[in-house]
């Protein structure tokens, strides 16, 4: 039996038919036998080692009495994604950053709790070089990996189209990524996205978030998941007590925030001030 990488990405998407299964009180075995595969498959499907087949897949969303059209058609392009390369992989990246963008792309909508960087698809190109700079001399890879970032956060906001909401703590803009006039740039550029839901969070005043940065990722098969970047990896938490708690520190968070149009006229001001 053909085996493919057991990365996180194909794992959520095995959980995901793992739940449908046990939500119609099936086991593995009996799957197995209503389908015309072995147990084994249907085990390495929801533990995500085994490449899925978009024929097996229709099958199995019929054997869990999923009708609805949008959603099927949704999963089997996520299928049909996980099997193929896709535009990160002509860059040099470590299979974690692979996971999380295959994750991103999947997804259909992002939130986004940023207390000290601007969010990495909303950054300049300056920025983002000065920023990745700043780890040269720690992070292996030196001037290579730099540019082969900055290249990667570029191309990433080309293709990445996916609903997108940041709270970004005021704090975040205190820090002068190179300097006065990338900052400057970078705010202005912040001032053009207006097809994303940018907060600005005052800072100030305690809060969940100062625990640390974190993403919420909502899929279009129904699933959702919280994740949380290190200098090493990207943890995911996809239980139903850490999504409660993610999603009320969001709730927090938001609340917290200025609206849209008060948030638009704090970056105006510090673009004028810088």
């Amino acid at each position: 039996m053909a085996t493919s990488p057991q990365t996180y990405r194909r794992a959520r998407f095995g959980s995901v038919l793992r739940r449908l299964r046990e939500q119609r009180k099936l086991t593995q075995s009996a799957v197995a036998a209503q389908v015309g595969v072995g147990v084994d498959k249907i085990n390495r499907v929801e533990s995500g080692r085994v490449k899925l087949e978009v024929p097996l897949l229709r099958t199995l969303l019929d054997t869990y009495g999923v009708q609805d059209q949008v959603r099927r058609d949704a999963m089997e392009d996520m299928v049909v994604n996980l099997a193929k390369p896709d535009w990160w992989a002509s860059y040099s990246l470590h299979l974690a950053l692979q996971d999380y963008l295959g994750l991103e792309k999947d997804a259909l909508a992002a939130w986004a709790w940023e207390p000290l960087l601007v969010h990495g698809r909303m950054q300049t190109k300056r920025y983002a070089e000065a920023l990745l700079s700043a780890g040269e001399s720690v992070i292996p890879g030196g001037r290579e990996r730099v540019e082969n970032m900055v290249a990667v956060r570029m191309h990433r906001q080309e293709v990445v189209t996916s609903s997108l909401t940041v709270v970004l703590n005021s704090a975040a803009l205190d820090t002068e990524v190179g300097g006065p006039d990338v900052m400057r740039e970078q705010i202005a550029h912040l001032l053009t996205r207006s097809e994303v839901d940018l907060r600005i969070l005052l800072a100030g005043r305690p809060h969940v978030g100062l625990d640390g940065a974190f993403t919420k990722l909502r899929f279009p098969d129904g699933g959702e998941l919280a994740c949380v970047e290190s200098l090493v990896t990207t943890s995911y938490y996809d239980d139903a007590d850490s999504l409660t708690l993610y999603e009320r520190a969001a709730g927090q968070l938001t609340e917290l925030a200025l609206d849209r149009s008060a948030s638009r006229a704090y970056l105006e001001e510090r673009a004028r001030v810088l």
